[in-house]
């Protein structure tokens, strides 16, 4: 079915349908940028640059937990020593232990990251531990943590990693996003993702307009109606406002093509599914992660953003509500990782996805090492961050906090003392990020510093 396309035709064509949808057109480069190891100046790690691999497609799926999650209990365990110190509440030294990933000694996690031991222990995967987050805002620190670059406006927004890779393909949709949007900046009108809160909702904005309840051609009969509304409308609109709306344009026929290729079945979120990712609903983290691997799966777009629902801003009872959802986490990203390296890329069949994708897992601060007085846990100055499979130097851990928990500064591969040159930022991890993506330009925008041997080509 052919139908006219402009901002008037997507605004109203379907509206229940795309109400969902952040739509537009991205342009740039086009896909399947040859990824390279993060270069220049950085926060290295003892002779890791330098080394050539042959370059391929780079898929990324971003996970974001958000409320802060307790990397105590996950990539950065609280050792003896560091209990000694009296820094951390006790039950961290008396309750939890310390886990090495097998076959990867250097790779520890705390209580709850034991059931993520076998995805970190077949996939590469790398820790990056001590970001330093001078503001620990949900939202400023999200943001940043997200798009490296500081902000105190929500006005002023970066858009975040995919987002920005995702503006650079020349396809649509550039982006998909599960749950809460990420921040997006000026890609939200040149290259907005396909978002929807749900896995569920997703594969239902795929079948397209119409559906058993229209009749036969009542959609083609509305298609002529908006467009002849829309050449009206247009014949009033200067030259400069029929530019400003092409991006829309663009995105009606990207769309379409969408419709095109049937993926609705591809992304339903069955029974099975559900119940391999540990029977949670649709919009419910393990869900939202399950709807990112079938999306990849399908080959809607090579850039996924899932933002996880759990209850980790644990302001009160603090074990007894974040450790749960940490430990529902980790069994989703064992079950993930087995996804990944057992599918076939739909861009190359000769790979799987495990090799293609680079899953990264942040949050936007730490938790506080210490319990308040309602036996909860507070906002931290401190990230953590851990990135699996495609490119990661498998079995590094980058930045390291100290025994009172603060974030250490990181130089030439070793912990140093904290300062305004030492500091490992977000801006020096999502540089490095990029230009494993292939985005050099855009890596060199954020830092000229990426922080490196975490993640290469």
């Amino acid at each position: 079915m052919t139908r006219p396309h402009s901002w008037l035709h997507t605004s109203l064509h379907s509206m229940p349908r795309r109400s969902f949808l952040r739509l537009g057109a991205g342009c740039g480069l086009a896909l399947g940028i040859d990824g390279v190891l993060a270069g220049g100046s950085g926060f290295g790690l003892r002779n890791a640059a330098g080394a050539t691999r042959q370059a391929s497609r780079r898929k990324l799926l971003h996970i974001v937990v958000a409320g802060g999650w307790d990397s105590a209990l996950a990539t950065d365990p609280v050792t003896p020593s560091k209990s000694a110190q009296g820094a951390y509440d006790g039950a961290y030294g008396t309750q939890f232990g310390v886990h090495a990933v097998e076959g990867k000694p250097g790779l520890l996690v705390g209580e709850g990251f034991v059931d993520a031991l076998p995805a970190f222990a077949a996939l590469p995967t790398a820790f990056v531990n001590g970001i330093f987050m001078e503001v620990s805002a949900h939202e400023i620190a999200l943001n940043y943590m997200l798009s490296g670059v500081p902000s105190l406006s929500r006005s002023r927004e970066y858009p975040s990693l995919a987002a920005r890779a995702g503006s650079r393909t020349g396809s649509y949709p550039p982006h998909v996003v599960l749950g809460r949007s990420p921040p997006l900046g000026d890609t939200r009108r040149t290259a907005p993702p396909l978002q929807a809160i749900s896995t569920g909702l997703l594969s239902s904005m795929l079948r397209g307009p119409g559906s058993e309840l229209v009749k036969p051609g009542a959609v083609q009969v509305g298609d002529e109606l908006i467009g002849e509304l829309d050449t009206l409308a247009e014949s009033h609109l200067s030259s400069a406002q029929r530019e400003a709306l092409a991006p829309w344009r663009a995105s009606g026929e990207g769309l379409d093509a969408v419709y095109g290729k049937n993926l609705s079945a591809l992304l339903a979120y069955t029974p099975e599914v559900k119940e391999r990712y540990l029977g949670a609903e649709d919009w419910q983290g393990p869900g939202t992660v399950a709807g990112a691997f079938l999306a990849l799966k399908a080959g809607l777009s090579p850039y996924v953003t899932v933002s996880y629902v759990g209850e980790f801003d644990t302001h009160t009872a603090h074990f007894a509500r974040h450790l749960p959802h940490l430990t529902l986490l980790a069994r989703t990203l064992a079950v993930l990782a087995d996804d990944l390296a057992g599918t076939p890329d739909p861009d190359d069949a000769s790979k799987t996805l495990a090799e293609t994708t680079l899953v990264v897992v942040n949050s936007e601060f730490v938790r506080t090492p210490k319990l308040n007085s309602a036996q909860g846990t507070d906002h931290w100055q401190s990230g953590s961050a851990l990135l699996l499979g495609a490119g990661v130097v498998d079995g590094a851990v980058v930045g390291r906090t100290g025994p009172d928990a603060q974030a250490l500064g990181w130089k030439g591969g070793d912990a140093v003392a904290l300062s305004a040159d030492s500091a490992l930022l977000p801006e020096h991890l999502v540089s490095a990020i990029l230009a494993s993506l292939g985005l050099q330009d855009d890596a060199k925008a954020i830092s000229k510093s990426p922080v490196l041997g975490v993640v290469g080509a």
